[in-house]
């Protein structure tokens, strides 16, 4: 009994470094015109990321980084919505064409906690 006390008191704290599920890692940041387009990657899948530009609206934001994680709250129903139409060469969003890449992204997505570039936790 002793025995077993001392080695498992003996244990080793190592500090982990756990990765959130719920994040998106920022691939790019692209800009078309007022749109920003934001690609992204969770595990092994790929998401395009949109976001009207806000600029001037938020003098202190957190504002998303290239390489950096985000848990990003994606809003699956925004293509529901009036603000975009369907194209030949991909959709209309605030008066912007942005195409889908049929190879790796098959659907866009809005993240109701960004504004801008301006993340909301």
């Amino acid at each position: 009994m002793l025995l077993f006390i001392i080695f498992t008191s003996c244990k080793s704290s190592s500090v982990k470094t756990t990765v959130n599920e719920k994040e998106y890692t920022v691939l790019s940041i692209d800009s078309i015109n007022n749109v920003y387009v934001i690609h992204a990657k969770k595990d092994s899948l790929y998401f395009k990321i949109l976001s009207f530009k806000t600029e001037g609206r938020f003098s202190k934001c957190n504002k998303i980084q290239t390489g950096k994680s985000y848990d990003f709250k994606l809003n699956p129903g925004f293509l529901s919505d009036d603000r975009f139409s369907i194209n030949l060469d991909g959709i209309w969003y605030h008066g912007e064409t942005i195409r889908i890449e049929r190879d790796s992204i098959y659907d866009l997505h809005e993240a109701k906690n960004l504004k801008g570039l301006c993340f909301k936790k």
